[in-house]
């Protein structure tokens, strides 16, 4: 069996804790990084306060959400306004004379031999 070499760990003088104090003290943070980190907060307090300031309200967003309700209650559908024109072309004063004339033409055209097929629409 291989035994495993053991290390001694070396005792700790006191030039080795002060070595450790002042690496430690290097890295701990001093009063002008705090004061620094505690203004940077207040900005951003600051600037929190002011967006919840511009926020529109639950209130104020069911108004408009209402307010957009009425519009768009009120607005006239494509599909419906076709059919309003039609219906009020149809009983206008010169749908009538169209109609006649459209007749004339077609029968023009069968005494004439130049009938022409139907066009869509």
């Amino acid at each position: 069996m291989i035994k495993k070499k053991q290390t001694r760990k070396k005792a700790l003088t006191l030039d080795d804790f002060a070595t450790l104090i002042q690496k430690d003290l290097a890295r701990m943070v001093t009063k002008a990084d705090i004061s620094a980190v505690t203004s940077d907060i207040a900005v951003i307090k600051d600037d929190l306060v002011a967006i919840r300031n511009s926020m529109a309200t639950r209130e104020e967003l069911n108004e408009v959400r209402d307010d957009v309700k009425q519009i768009t209650d009120l607005m006239v559908s494509k599909t419906d306004l076709a059919e309003t024109l039609r219906t009020e072309l149809a009983e206008s004063e010169y749908a009538r004379e169209v109609s006649e004339l459209r007749t004339r033409l077609e029968r023009l055209e069968e005494k004439l031999g130049t009938k022409q097929a139907p066009r869509a629409g």
